[in-house]
């Protein structure tokens, strides 16, 4: 427990969220990368002291014995994302606002699925938002006038990694189905046996994890403070019951609350973007694959990709000039409250390069950066370079580069 203490890093709006999960309901909505999203959450939870949390997760979670292991104990309900008929994806959707609304902690990954390009969501799914305003809603329409209400907080987490066990196969789909506009079926081609191999590693190794909270929001996407108050862009205090207001009652109204899901989503995304928390790792794969478009500017997407070996290598020079200035824009968006970063960003450039190439996908088997014996940059995996890189994508650093 001291190890992981140790090495996973909370940070951000910690001392809400614990308030919060007192004065109503919570639903946590993390960015979604990997399968381990889901124990980390269970534990973050855990170590926080937070009450229970109950969550839908994948089959194919469960067909795993070291994740079905954990699946069960950390209150997941099984979910069959095969199944697309109206009745089922209904039941569901039904179950998660009747839970919310019964005032069960719940934590939903409105990306749906695990990020196949390795990017921070933008589009979200939209249905299970859409339960948490409905939950919102009965709440409001069962009390009677003047009475209290228990509320409904969305929080936002963005959960930060040094490298993905599944990098090179999410990113293998999203290019397939990008290029070929194919779809590749999802395969989890881990055993057991090196799964908990890695959970080891991946817990205990000196690359840092961190999970950044970030503020607790009313179901229309307003900030609210530490004792639940929904606060408007001028931080007055508002009442949420008067959003489903109209002609004096509250009343259904399903073109209103869907366009209060879409504000919701809007601003969840753009709190995923302001707490992401930028790494080292994350630094020099986004330079090096910067340089390299840079270097082929009439390559496309996929000529890049299959750059002969040649022609896979950066000049170290080059390389550090770049990162210290795409460094320092990160530190001004940072002043700007529009990103963060890893206290190991700060120092010697050489050291945070360092840092870098020894965490970024530690443990593929093909590493996607590292120097060669000249000292100069080189790849083993463009692919999976690319998903790393891609962490980065939504500031506008490419000009820095």
């Amino acid at each position: 427990r001291y190890t992981l203490r140790d090495k996973i890093h909370i940070v951000g709006k910690v001392g809400q969220l614990r308030k919060l999960a007192k004065e109503g309901t919570v639903v946590m909505v993390p960015t979604h990368f990997s399968n381990l999203d889901s124990i980390l959450i269970g534990w973050i939870i855990h170590s926080l002291g937070l009450p229970a949390f109950i969550y839908g997760a994948g089959l194919n979670l469960f067909n795993i014995k070291i994740f079905a292991y954990f699946m069960n104990s950390l209150g997941a309900y099984k979910v069959d994302r095969r199944k697309k008929n109206v009745p089922y994806l209904e039941t569901l959707k039904f179950y998660s606002m009747l839970a919310v609304q019964k005032g069960a902690h719940s934590i939903f990954f409105p990306g749906g699925t695990r990020s196949r390009s390795g990017k921070l969501e933008k589009q979200l799914k939209l249905g299970l938002l859409s339960s948490t305003i409905e939950a919102q809603r009965n709440l409001y329409l069962e009390t009677p006038p003047g009475e209290p209400v228990r509320k409904i907080f969305i929080v936002p987490v963005t959960l930060n990694y040094h490298f993905v066990l599944e990098a090179p196969d999410l990113i293998d789909d999203y290019l397939s189905s990008k290029g070929q506009d194919r779809y590749l079926p999802e395969q989890d081609k881990y055993g057991s046996w090196q799964l908990l191999q890695f959970l080891f590693k991946f817990f205990t190794k000196g690359s840092n994890i961190s999970v950044s909270i970030g503020p607790g929001l009313d179901i229309i996407g307003n900030e609210v403070d530490e004792s639940g108050n929904s606060l408007d862009a001028h931080g007055r205090i508002i009442d949420t019951r008067d959003y489903f207001v109209s002609n004096g009652t509250v009343n259904i109204d399903k073109q209103r609350e869907d366009e209060y899901t879409r504000m919701l989503s809007q601003k969840i995304v753009s709190e995923y973007h302001r707490i992401n928390r930028v790494f080292a790792s994350h630094l020099v794969a986004f330079v090096a694959f910067e340089l390299w478009q840079k270097k082929h500017p009439n390559l496309d997407l996929f000529g890049l990709l299959r750059l002969p070996e040649e022609d896979q290598d950066l000049n170290y020079e080059d390389f550090r000039a770049a990162c210290k200035r795409v460094r320092k824009q990160i530190y001004k968006l940072k002043a700007e409250n529009k990103i963060y970063h890893a206290t190991h960003l700060k120092g010697k450039i050489d050291l945070v390069i360092r840092h870098g190439l020894d965490n970024v996908g530690i443990f593929h088997l093909k590493r996607p950066l590292l120097l060669d014996r000249d000292g100069n940059i080189i790849t083993k995996d463009f692919s999976t370079l690319y998903y790393y890189h891609n962490r980065l994508v939504g500031y506008d650093l490419e000009k820095f580069v």
